[in-house]
């Protein structure tokens, strides 16, 4: 058991893991980047995933699939590389990292792994060689000799790939020429719900291109050990066990200090989000610019101005409305003008003076008054023009490769874009962001890729901005809350208190799906604002046996008072209690034969449940013991155990049924009812038993695991 040092406190780690020399040097670079104590946190998450997982390839009853969960911008890269640095010094010697679904991405994960590594040559002694799909003819040449060679030099081999069939293809071309009994090797799939996953339709039978030729690189190096990273695991919780990706287990990689996600953007009230006019794309369209991207630009040159200030040097602005490319080529022009016009304006005195006062107003408009009191107008204002000539536009999609050179020397860039704006891509000092690309039935998966502003901004904060329309903002405090209860079912799957395959996503405030439909197949639950009575009765006498004597246990510990719900005299409906939910669910666990049915299911039930801070339980009338006497049929389901109204007329009707026996319509009601079955007009004997009727109180909406088709 190996002993390290995280804050000045020992911890043991399992699993014998080794911290050696690939783990300390990217250490001692995170805690010059990063600071100690986030450093720290990194290699102690690291070391842990990877002791974990060495216990689950050893595991035969496992796969060697890991989902590794992170949030949406919030440097998971940084985990992988120092996991990647104690798999080196543990004995691994081949890692396999895609890297993207296109070349920007991976030309930044090739970029990010070899400066972490320290790779400027291939022959350097003591690090490891570095080969992309991006250098076919050096990746062809690897084969046994070489291997052997790199072996006996300790030198690992890190392969990045583009995710996609002929790249992928590249990777197994050069494994098939390798001796795979010496090579110890591990998989990062990086954005691991995206491209990797089967989109065939049949696929018990079939195997979409990418998917193959990842299951073929498993086959090829002996089932590796394969990270699955993603920020948006949605589709990835609800992989069919057919799925050769189908994860064992689950972790959570913490964001680090000074991280800003949904909670901070969109749950509360939030200085960050500015409401935009639904119809202003409306206007881009007719070829305008709107008045809500006018003034979004306008706060970006002044945050920019203002974050000189904080000591950056760099900052961005995105502009994502459209997927289609036409639009951003009118976009990147009208914005590109108002740049132009603003610089040939503040060329001389007075148009300067006449800009000035334009961007004070702004300046009152959007930034709150610490910012204004920190950094006076007056202070900042011969700034904006020296900025202002700094900032440029530039068109990322395939038609702007006019625009997108020497990047790194552009300080203020103003992208404008689709699908290069969202998943994957980290925007340094974003500060500004006008979004309005929105599709009401879209997936949730998809959308919160797109939520580029997360990230760590805690130091500039008080100056970003989102310009976005108060539906997408609402749309995203409900992505916020999937989120939000997506990771507190991770942290039982961790602690081994669910499995995967129980985990479930609710959207009762959407149309979202929560992943393409094509990836998995997933099944919709609706309970309604409505009862949900127990169809199925037990109709063996030792569980229903052991079913009343648990019944009976769960009452005694409740203390019941009379009520008249129900009822318009004053007699007695009902006896009732409060309990909390934990209580009524630990009975559900015990019981048999009853929560395994429709239309309850014990995994969601359970979910509704501890939605609540406390229920009802509802004795009802049972006849004086003998139990109320209901008609089954053949099939054990009982044609309804609620009692209707009285049938007089209401005006004079005393008792309204069993339906309106309810404590408190805001909270979740129990009846317990004890039924005598009757088929075929005779009594069944020794099968009086307790049934159940569950009042849900607001209409819930779930995703689960459907079965494959």
């Amino acid at each position: 058991m190996e002993e390290y040092t995280i804050l000045g406190v020992e911890q043991q780690v399992s699993h014998d893991t080794v911290i050696g020399k690939y783990a300390e040097n990217i250490l001692a670079m995170h805690k010059k980047k990063y600071g100690d104590r986030a450093a720290q946190a990194v290699i102690e998450r690291a070391v842990k995933i990877y002791a974990e997982s060495q216990k689950q390839v050893e595991d035969l009853s496992m796969n060697n699939n890991v989902l590794l969960v992170g949030k949406v911008q919030s440097g998971k890269t940084s985990n992988l590389e120092m996991l990647s640095a104690i798999a080196f010094d543990n004995g691994y010697n081949m890692l396999i990292i895609y890297g993207g679904y296109d070349n920007t991405l991976l030309e930044q994960t090739t970029g990010r792994f070899k400066k972490t590594f320290g790779i400027e040559d291939m022959g350097e002694h003591g690090k490891p060689i570095l080969l992309s799909t991006a250098m076919p003819n050096e990746l062809a040449a690897l084969n046994d000799d070489i291997l052997e060679e790199l072996i006996e030099e300790e030198k690992p081999i890190i392969i990045t790939a583009m995710k996609r069939p002929n790249a992928l293809d590249k990777v197994n071309t050069a494994l098939k020429k390798l001796d795979a009994s010496k090579i110890k090797a591990y998989i990062i799939d990086d954005e691991g719900d995206q491209a990797s996953l089967n989109t065939s339709k049949d696929k018990s039978a079939d195997s979409s291109a990418t998917y193959a030729q990842i299951c073929e690189m498993k086959r090829l190096l002996r089932e590796p050990l394969y990270f699955s990273v993603t920020a948006t695991p949605h589709a990835n919780i609800f992989l069919d066990d057919i799925s050769e990706l189908c994860p064992a287990s689950a972790k959570l990689i913490e964001p680090g200090e000074g991280y800003c996600g949904g909670e901070c953007y969109h749950m509360g009230d939030s200085d960050a989000i500015f409401p935009i006019d639904p119809d202003d794309t409306v206007v881009m369209d007719e070829g305008r610019m709107p008045d809500s991207l006018r003034e979004a630009l306008y706060h970006f040159i002044l945050a920019s101005v203002i974050i000189k200030y904080k000591g950056e040097e760099e900052s961005t602005m995105i502009i994502h409305s459209y997927r289609n490319r036409d639009p951003h080529s009118l976009i990147y022009t009208m914005v590109n003008s108002f740049r132009d016009n603003l610089i040939s304006q503040m060329a001389d005195e007075e148009g300067k003076e006449i800009a000035l006062r334009r961007f004070s107003d702004m300046y009152d408009k959007y930034f709150s008054e610490e910012v204004k009191e920190k950094y006076p107008f007056d202070t900042i204002k011969e700034d904006i023009p020296k900025v202002t000539k700094k900032v440029y536009v530039i068109l990322k999609n395939s038609d702007g490769a006019a625009t997108q050179g020497f990047e790194a020397l552009k300080r203020h860039r103003i992208y404008v874009g689709g699908d290069l704006l969202q998943r994957g891509v980290t925007f340094e000092n974003l500060l500004t962001t006008y979004y309005t690309r929105w599709a009401a039935q879209g997936n949730m998966d998809t959308n919160l890729q797109r939520a580029r502003w997360f990230g760590y901004r805690r130091k500039y904060l008080d100056i970003c901005k989102i310009f976005t329309t108060k539906e997408i903002s609402e749309q995203y405090s409900v992505l916020t809350d999937v989120e939000l209860e997506l990771w507190e079912q991770f942290y039982d799957v961790q602690e081994g208190n669910l499995r995967i395959d129980e985990m479930i996503i609710s959207a009762d405030s959407t149309k979202q799906r929560p992943t393409r439909g094509n990836v998995v197949n997933v099944k919709k639950l609706y309970f309604k604002k409505n009862w949900m009575k127990q169809r199925q009765g037990v109709f063996d006498v030792n569980q229903i046996s052991y079913n009343n004597a648990v019944v009976n246990q769960f009452l005694e510990t409740l203390e019941f008072s009379k009520t008249t719900v129900g009822r318009t005299d004053d007699v007695t409906s009902a006896l009732v209690a409060k309990t909390e939910p934990k209580q009524f669910a630990q009975l559900m666990d015990v019981m048999q034969g009853i929560f395994e049915h429709d239309p309850f299911d014990k995994v969601y039930l359970n979910k509704i449940l501890n939605e609540e801070s406390e229920i009802n339980i509802i004795i009802m009338p049972d006849n004086d013991g003998k139990g109320r006497k209901r008609r089954f049929y053949s099939d054990n389901n009982v044609n309804n155990i609620h009692q209707g109204p009285d049938k007089t007329e209401v005006s004079v009707r005393k008792y309204n049924g069993d339906a309106a026996v309810v404590v408190d319509k805001q909270q979740i009601n129990i009846q317990i009812h004890k039924i005598r079955p009757y088929k075929d007009g005779e009594e069944v004997e020794g099968c009086m038993q307790y049934m159940f009727a569950i009042f849900i109180p607001r209409a819930k909406k779930y995703y689960v695991r459907g079965d494959i088709e």
